[in-house]
């Protein structure tokens, strides 16, 4: 039996912890952060950090009697719990407290779960990924559209939209038509040498492995249509938990991934390392 931290008391993983008055279960008035630890520390902590540290100033929570170290440090604690301090996938869920729509805010409950992370993951995969594009869902390019959200119901439709036609993720387009991200991934192409990724106004997650990307090596920040990925010579994904996965097809078309292999050994498998 795996254990979860409840707004700092441990419970059962299948335990009863919230009521229906949950503002999270209710209206999905919340904001969640996945992470990776390695060895009892987390890649990329600061990142991390300045990205709750922004959800809660968007979102005007009111932060509870604890720290956000103090809730890092319950992390890695449950890691030892739950037997997987050296390589593990850590879910903080922050919500709005309880009550209706129009209560005031009141203070913000947090649950933390951790599990296993495959050693698979420690590696750029030798196959890449099949994908398609799902037109079901159009994502909005306000500033509440680079969190994280709770309310992650169009991810889910492009998650049964990649099921259902035999894909392994899927591209999500915003309002304009334009592609901003895939269901749990930003998105990067590569074109004539030039590696280009959609700008946080095109409705995408702000990303903590595509801010650390954007520190190391040369991207532009470029609107995506289809036709820009179908005439692109590579494409990849990138989260704090996988790193980079690459496309190697997209609606018929093969890729290769000479700039991603590239980029995963100088970048990515140091921070699987340390």
């Amino acid at each position: 039996m795996q254990q979860i931290n409840y707004n700092g008391k441990l419970f059962d993983d299948d335990a009863p912890i919230f009521t229906a008055a949950n503002r999270g279960y209710r209206y999905g008035d919340g904001f969640f952060e996945t992470m990776r630890v390695v060895n009892n520390k987390f890649p990329l902590k600061h990142l991390h950090v300045q990205r709750i540290e922004r959800s809660i100033a968007t979102l005007k929570y009111i932060f509870p009697k604890t720290t956000i170290e103090n809730i890092f440090q319950q992390a890695i604690e449950l890691c030892h719990i739950n037997n997987c301090k050296k390589s593990a996938r850590a879910r903080l869920s922050f919500f709005n407290g309880n009550g209706n729509v129009f209560d005031g805010n009141t203070p913000m409950e947090y649950l933390i779960e951790t599990s296993p992370l495959s050693e698979k993951l420690n590696n750029l995969k030798e196959e890449g990924l099949t994908i398609g594009i799902c037109n079901d869902v159009k994502k909005t390019c306000d500033a509440y559209a680079n969190l994280k959200s709770a309310n992650y119901l169009f991810s889910r439709v492009g998650v049964d939209f990649a099921k259902i036609n035999n894909w392994e993720d899927a591209l999500i387009t915003n309002h304009q038509g334009n592609i901003c991200e895939s269901t749990i991934a930003n998105i990067f192409w590569v074109a004539d040498g030039n590696i280009f990724t959609p700008p946080l106004s095109e409705g995408c997650v702000q990303g903590v492995m595509r801010e650390y990307l954007l520190s190391k090596i040369s991207v532009t920040e470029k609107k995506c249509s289809r036709e820009n990925l179908l005439h692109a010579d590579e494409i990849f994904l990138t989260n704090a938990t996988s790193g980079i996965r690459w496309i190697q097809h997209l609606e018929g078309k093969q890729y290769s991934n000479n700039t991603v292999e590239k980029i995963y050994t100088d970048f990515i498998t140091p921070l699987w390392a340390s």
